[in-house]
């Protein structure tokens, strides 16, 4: 799966966000929330923004300290770009 975000969708608001499935178990996950025109909510509560959720690993074969590590990468290789 490929997912391709346009730099006209990034917005700065990043945010953590907790969910509790049916075992009980408390996943986190930091949200990267997209651009969304006003004209698109009805309300001020109508929050159905589009939005990129990474859930935080709970695996011994891939740990939190290793997202860090994916996303101190992908910041090095931003700022590398010379357009």
């Amino acid at each position: 799966m490929r997912i391709n975000i346009y730099s006209q969708e990034l917005t700065k608001e990043v945010v953590v966000i907790s969910k509790v499935a049916d075992t009980g178990r408390t996943y986190h996950g930091i949200r990267l929330y997209l651009h969304s025109p006003d004209l698109l909510h009805h309300t001020p509560e109508d929050d159905d923004r589009s939005a990129v959720t990474f859930w935080i690993p709970q695996a011994r074969s891939f740990t939190p300290a290793d997202l860090a590590a994916v996303f101190r990468r992908m910041a090095d290789l931003v700022e590398g770009i010379n357009p």
